[in-house]
C-alpha cells in the first residue's frame, strides 16, 4: 500500500479536472481564435491582436511588430457573448475544482474515494489509495458528503455529457 502525499493529490484534482474541462477551453479557445481572425480580416493592418476593455487578446504564437488596435465595431457581439460565456464558465470550473479538493482532502481510501466521486470519473481514479491511522467515512457521512456537493456533482456530469455530444 501507497501513503498518498500532496504531490499525487495535486496530480490527481489536475486529472479529474482535464478529464472534465479539457474540451470546452479547447472549444472556448478557438472562439476566441476566430474573433481575432474575424477583426485581423476587418482591421486595416490585418493584425492577429487587437485591445478590447484594456484587455489585449494575440493569436497563438503572434509577437505584435506595432501598437495593437482595437477591436472592430462589428465584433462586439461576439466579444461580449465569449466574455460572457467565459465568466459563467469560470464560475462553474470554479466550484468543481473546490468539490474536487474537497473529495481529495475527505478520502482516505481508494473505496472512499470511489464513493464519493461520480461514477463517470471513476476510470481516472487510481487503484491504492490509502492514508495511514484514518477513521473510515460511514455510509451516512458519505450519502452527507455526496448531497451537500450535489451542485458540482451535477454540473460534473451535465459538462461530461456535453462533451460527448458536442
Amino acid at each position: 500500500m501507497s501513503v498518498v502525499d500532496p504531490t499525487n493529490k495535486y496530480f490527481l484534482r489536475s486529472q479529474l479536472f482535464s478529464k472534465v474541462y479539457l474540451k470546452v477551453v479547447t472549444e472556448e479557445t478557438k472562439k476566441v481564435q476566430q474573433i481575432i481572425e474575424q477583426n485581423a480580416y476587418l482591421d486595416r493592418f490585418g493584425q492577429m491582436a487587437f485591445m478590447y476593455k484594456g484587455q489585449e487578446y494575440c493569436a497563438e504564437n503572434y509577437r505584435p511588430q506595432r501598437r495593437l488596435g482595437l477591436l472592430h465595431r462589428d465584433l462586439y457581439p461576439a466579444m461580449e457573448e465569449w466574455l460572457k460565456e467565459g465568466r459563467e464558465l469560470q464560475k462553474e470550473k470554479e466550484t468543481v475544482q473546490n468539490y474536487l479538493s474537497c473529495i481529495l482532502i475527505r478520502a482516505n481510501s481508494a473505496k472512499e474515494l470511489k464513493a464519493i466521486t461520480p461514477e463517470c470519473l471513476h476510470s481516472e481514479l487510481p487503484e491504492h489509495w490509502d492514508v495511514h491511522d484514518h477513521v473510515p467515512m460511514t455510509q451516512e457521512e458519505i450519502d452527507a458528503f455526496n448531497m451537500q456537493n450535489e451542485v458540482a456533482i451535477r454540473l460534473i456530469k451535465k459538462r461530461l455529457l456535453l462533451n460527448m455530444i458536442t
